[in-house]
Parts: C-alpha cells; structure tokens; sequence
C-alpha cells in the first residue's frame, strides 16, 4: 500500500533493486522449516547486495553503492513479489528501523522486512577456478529451451574447445557449442531443474572449481552469480 514517509527520512538510491529481488526470489526456499531462506537478503552499504538460496541453487547479485551504514534486511518473497506489482522500478531507499520505504513511480511503498538470520554464504562462492568457458545468449536460451525433454540429471562435458550437454541414461542428441581450445577438459553431473533455473537468468559464462567443487553462472561484469554444486564429476 503507498504511504507517505515521515518527515526527515532520507532517501538514498536504489538502483538495481526492482530487477535483483525478482531474479533472487525464485532461488529462495520454499520449505518451511528453513524460514531463513525463505527470505532474500538485501545488503546496503559498502558492499551492496541481493542474495537467495534453498542451499541447492545461490543467487547473488551486487548493487550500485548507496547507504554509507551496512544495513542487512531479510524479505520474504511474497512481499517480493507485492513489490514488484506495486513499484515496477525502484528508485530510492530509506531504511528505519521499521519499516523500510521504497520509492518509485511516483509511489512510496512501506515494506515491513522478515526475521532471523540468514547464513553466511561467501564461503559457498570459490575465490579460485579450475576452467570457464564462455556462455552466449543464444546458447543459454537454447538449453534453456532444451532441458525438459532431457534426463532428470545431465553431464555437462568439455573436451578439444567443444562443449555439451548430455543427458544421463538415454541416447538423445547432445546440446553443442563451441568453446577455446585452451579450456580444461572436464565433466560434471548436475540436476536439470536446478541446471534450467540457473540458465533462467541472464548469465555470460560458467566457471568450474576443482572438484568437488560448484559451477558458478557469472552475468554482465561479474555482478550477477549463480552458484550450483554437481552430483559428480571428473
């Protein structure tokens, strides 16, 4: 519902916020007995995020700086999503200590945050990568597309600057694209649904750690992660 602030808040940017929380609240939860990641956290400050996990799947994109305070707020994705029908664009942001006010499109919405602690995930993230290998548009639509006419669980292969997706048990055609020839051979197994919904988002390529390690989906400047961890490989 929009509301009028109270007087003396400040508002500060909120660039990036409106198009981050609906790609990260699909990566949340759904188990109630995991309420902390139920929720998406919204970082504001030196290190400005947006981050969802079900502890199968992470999504983490960073924001334009805005608030000179670290500030952490969890959201529950239905208020999510009653943001994203009510300001289509974010604008500004104002943090109080409740609740927290977004402005856009000539609106100020007062939006009350969740409770309880949401876990550290920089952990999850490797620092150091054994192989990437370029993503392109068309070829992430593609497998996008693709995928739910495959396996419940897929390979995906590199071998002499070729790379493909395979599906695990039947003889269908695997998925093809060309990659340079200096990437590393390897082959991972990974879950489809959870495979198609990080191709889901807007990623440029896929980076792999040594193994056992996860495959991390980076997007435009290495703002936008998706990290997936393999059912096997070698």
């Amino acid at each position: 519902m929009s509301v009028n602030p109270p007087k003396g808040v400040e508002f500060l940017p909120g660039d990036g916020l409106a198009d981050a929380l609906e790609k990260a609240a699909p990566f949340s939860a759904r188990a109630e007995t995991r309420f902390a990641l139920q929720q998406v956290e919204v970082r504001l400050g030196d290190k400005p995020r947006v981050t969802a996990t079900d502890g199968k799947c992470l999504y983490m994109e960073t924001l334009p700086k805005g608030l000179a305070k670290p500030v952490k707020l969890l959201i529950p994705p239905t208020r999510v999503f009653h943001v994203q029908n009510t300001v289509a664009l974010i604008q500004e942001v104002a943090v109080t200590p409740e609740p927290v006010f977004l402005r856009g499109d000539g609106i100020a919405l007062a939006l009350r945050v969740g409770a309880g602690a949401f876990p550290d995930v920089d952990e999850v993230i490797p620092r150091k990568f054994h192989g990437r290998i370029p993503l392109p548009e068309g070829v992430r639509a593609r497998l996008y597309r693709d995928l739910p006419r495959f396996t419940e669980q897929v390979d995906l292969r590199v071998h002499k600057g070729r790379a493909m997706l395979c599906p695990v048990g039947e003889k269908m055609a695997p998925i093809l694209w060309e990659v340079p020839l200096t990437s590393p051979d390897v082959r991972l197994r990974v879950d489809r649904a959870l495979l198609r919904q990080c191709l889901a988002v807007p990623v440029e390529s896929l980076a792999w750690a040594e193994q056992p390690g996860p495959i991390v989906f980076h997007g435009a400047q290495e703002r936008r992660r998706v990290v997936l961890m393999p059912i096997g490989g070698d």
